[in-house]
């Protein structure tokens, strides 16, 4: 999970497995965060492989 602040408070990139584990996320353990006062989700069904190597 990587965070980036923006101009909406905080942008979170969260990889899962599976849509329950998405809702478990989003319905449990975003909400016990003192911070948190809303959401708003989007998804990517197709990527790259996430790497860190750099092409020489």
């Amino acid at each position: 999970m990587r965070g980036f602040e923006g101009r909406h408070g905080l942008l979170l990139n969260v990889v899962v497995q599976h849509m329950a584990h998405h809702n478990r996320f989003i319905m449990d353990a975003l909400p016990k965060h003192p911070g948190a006062r809303g959401c708003k989700t989007s998804f990517v069904l197709e990527g790259t492989e996430a790497t860190t190597a750099m092409r020489v």
